[in-house]
């Protein structure tokens, strides 16, 4: 890596031509031609993403830094439903943190605006999964941490937990990214006990994306223990400000949680099944979800009429959308493919 002296005016001089390039682009056109691209994955692969508590030209990285991380959250707004879009937004908001890092003060307000640029930018990195980037990313964010540490510093309580808490969670989507299910558990033994509602939020959020995530990789084992942690901690989020979706999110929870016990035979999970499903009939009762996984397991034991008119009544007392539509038609395939019914679908639902 380039001396300190030489490095400072080279990233700045870099994110000017970024923020240069960014600030002009159309809603339609290229974020950046493919030269600025690889030139950007030059700059990421020298692994810039170090601490330094001194620099004469703190305050033009500072102003530049800002300036590219500001075109980065203006486009994720414009663009982010773009998945290539997002891959180099990611990579430019890390260079952005890169530069920023480089102007904080060397003090506790230095390391903690540090900290949240850090998490902030690890997050994109790890959705995107950049995963090398991440890394690079929280190993600012550990030293950063480490700073903030000590009590004698006299850092309230509650922004530590919440600091550290997002530290833990992005560490734990990184270990889950990388198929390391067992440094993932090592983080989340380490998360703080007490927490504030959004923390309470971020990591409900992270367990479900885990345990969903180890349902479409087949590993329902490991799926029942993180949607658990996803529920558990949804109640303890809903107890503390009555979370607005919290309804939507216990659905779709507990949904997943009885997925992944259905396709584990141990006596646990099938206590974990009967309950859940018990609870999914008794709050959920008329929600298609709920009924055609009913249906799919056999409740009730219905014959092959009984479990076609019980899909014909879903359909008459629902309004069919795109979502619900391609939901409702695999399982009444399924029925025709196992030999349930005598004439075609399409004729059995109109």
């Amino acid at each position: 890596m380039a001396q300190p002296s030489r490095l400072h005016p080279a990233l700045a001089g870099h994110a000017h031509t970024l923020h240069i390039a960014l600030s002009t682009v159309g809603t339609s056109s290229p974020l950046l031609p493919p030269n600025a691209i690889s030139r950007l994955d030059r700059w990421l692969k020298r692994n810039p993403f170090v601490v330094m508590a001194n620099t004469s030209s703190r305050q033009q990285l500072d102003m530049v830094g800002t300036l590219l991380w500001n075109d980065c959250t203006h486009l994720i707004s414009l663009r982010g439903q773009n998945p290539e879009d997002m891959l180099i937004l990611g990579k430019v908001r890390a260079f952005a943190f890169v530069v920023l890092n480089m102007a904080v003060m060397p003090d506790l307000l230095g390391d903690l605006r540090a900290l949240d640029l850090a998490v902030k930018a690890a997050r994109i990195c790890i959705v995107n999964q950049q995963s090398e980037i991440a890394v690079n990313i929280l190993s600012v964010a550990a030293t950063r941490l480490s700073n903030i540490q000590p009590a004698h510093l006299g850092l309230d309580a509650a922004i530590n937990r919440t600091i550290t808490t997002q530290y833990l969670l992005l560490r734990m989507r990184l270990a889950w990214l990388h198929e390391r299910a067992d440094i993932a558990e090592h983080f989340y033994g380490k998360l703080p006990v007490l927490h504030r509602s959004h923390d309470e939020e971020w990591i409900f959020e992270t367990c479900f994306i885990i345990g969903d995530s180890a349902l479409a990789r087949r590993l329902p084992d490991i799926a029942i223990t993180w949607l658990q942690r996803a529920s558990d901690h949804l109640q303890s989020l809903h107890m503390m400000i009555k979370f607005p979706y919290y309804y939507d999110w216990d659905l779709v929870i507990r949904h997943s949680l009885v997925v992944a016990c259905s396709q584990v035979k141990i006596p646990l999970a099938t206590a974990i099944y009967d309950f859940e499903m018990s609870y999914l009939r008794e709050n959920y009762p008329f929600h298609p979800a709920v009924i055609l996984f009913d249906l799919s397991m056999g409740h009730g034991n219905p014959s092959n009429d009984g479990a076609l008119q019980a899909l014909e009544r879903l359909v008459d007392g629902m309004t069919l959308t795109d979502m619900n539509m391609p939901i409702i038609f695999q399982y009444a395939r399924s029925l025709g493919h196992i030999g349930y019914l005598d004439t075609p679908i399409g004729e059995r639902l109109c």
